[in-house]
């Protein structure tokens, strides 16, 4: 038994010693030093913010050393091992989370921050004019980039390897930079500051894999909502398209698309409604319709609008288109059918099935006709009308 004791002591000693190790070789070194003729850096460790002053060309570290090779056969460069600011087994390497390069700097130099994946922010001077190779590669917690005007030239590969970056704001200056974002797979948006005659006599394009899909934006075009090539912040529904996606209530029809215009079904008008509602289910429900099996995406939320008493009967039919009448019953429903002053559509007669949830409707501004003193209660709805009438009954 004392043996016994002794050894796990001597264990808990020794794993003490390593964590001690550890913990020392994680401590912060100094806090500031050169990293050009001209140029210093300064870390706040609070913030975990790196500043780079002075004036000229700036590269975290100072000393590089060629490493490798890539699969071409061209050799790269990265930190070196010895003296460097950035390695994997120090605390900045770890801990820096937002890199400013303050004005005065004109130049990034070659691999300054390769490799440096912890990094989630950089803020970049008005004075800058280069950003050579490798300067940002690597850097994947980097979700987007303002490269500020008066920058001529990014370098080949100067964000490579950024695959999370998804927005990018590129400077009309911009003369050249020749896959600079080789690898950017998360790409959705880029801004471009001129015009796009000037991006493709420019041949800008060549910054970017062939196979990279995102929209470009150039000046005077409108600006996309969400990410969505097919969604404008002058759309109607732009505000109730980010309320939807922001919620999980539904995604796009691919990483650039909403489809504002694609005709819904019931079954999806009834999951996105669920969804409005925080998506109440129990395990012990029973499914009440011979055609809506266990593994369809809808069954909770059918079965949910079934208790709810916003759909009745043995037959969902979740693939037919959704009617403007059948939205507004749903909604209607869901809030107690109130009764409500009867509102006059030449189209809706008073003892219609909707005339009560069509007047309570547009009583709470969910929706109006449809011109011509018409309600058009059989017209199919669209993603984007049935986001805009949840978003105003549930989100505006």
């Amino acid at each position: 038994m004392k043996k016994c004791c002794m050894f796990v002591l001597a264990m808990v000693m020794t794993l003490s010693l390593c964590l001690s190790g550890a913990y020392a070789a994680q401590k912060i070194p100094a806090t500031s030093g050169s990293c050009g003729e001209t140029s210093q850096w300064r870390v706040d460790s609070e913030t975990k913010t790196l500043y780079i002053s002075g004036t000229g060309s700036a590269t975290i570290p100072s000393a590089t050393s060629i490493i490798g090779s890539s699969s071409s056969g061209n050799n790269f460069v990265q930190a070196s091992y010895i003296n460097s600011l950035f390695t994997s087994d120090n605390w900045y390497y770890n801990n820096i989370k937002k890199v400013v390069v303050e004005e005065g700097i004109t130049e990034i130099g070659y691999g300054s921050f390769y490799g440096c994946s912890f990094i989630e922010e950089i803020q970049l001077p008005s004075t800058l004019r280069t950003i050579q190779t490798y300067a940002f590669c690597g850097l994947t917690a980097l979700e987007e980039l303002t490269v500020p005007e008066d920058v001529e030239f990014l370098s080949a590969r100067a964000f490579e390897y950024c695959y999370h970056l998804k927005k990018v704001s590129l400077p009309s200056t911009l003369e050249s930079m020749s896959l600079a974002f080789h690898l950017c797979s998360g790409l959705q948006v880029v801004r471009y500051a001129g015009t796009r005659a000037s991006w493709e006599a420019k041949h800008l394009d060549y910054g970017f894999d062939k196979d990279e899909v995102f929209t470009l934006v150039c000046q005077g075009e409108p600006i996309p909502v969400g990410d969505f090539a097919d969604v404008r912040e002058s759309d109607y529904f732009a505000a109730p398209v980010l309320w939807a996606v922001e919620n999980d209530i539904t995604t796009g029809t691919s990483k650039l698309t909403f489809s504002p215009d694609v005709t819904c079904t019931r079954a999806q008008i009834l999951t996105f409604l669920w969804r409005s509602v925080d998506s109440p289910w129990s395990f012990r429900d029973i499914n009440p319709f011979t055609d809506v099996d266990k593994d369809d995406y809808y069954r909770n939320a059918a079965i949910w609008a079934y208790k709810q008493g916003l759909v009745t009967g043995s037959i969902l039919d979740g693939d037919r288109p959704g009617t403007r009448a059948e939205v507004v019953s749903y909604l209607w429903k869901l809030a107690g059918a109130p009764e409500t002053q009867l509102y006059s559509f030449s189209d809706v007669p008073a003892d219609a099935d909707c005339a009560q949830a069509v007047a309570w409707a547009v009583q709470e501004g969910i929706t109006s006709g449809t011109g011509e003193g018409k309600f058009s209660p059989d017209a199919t709805c669209t993603r984007a009308q049935i986001v805009t009438f949840l978003y105003r009954a549930f989100g505006a």
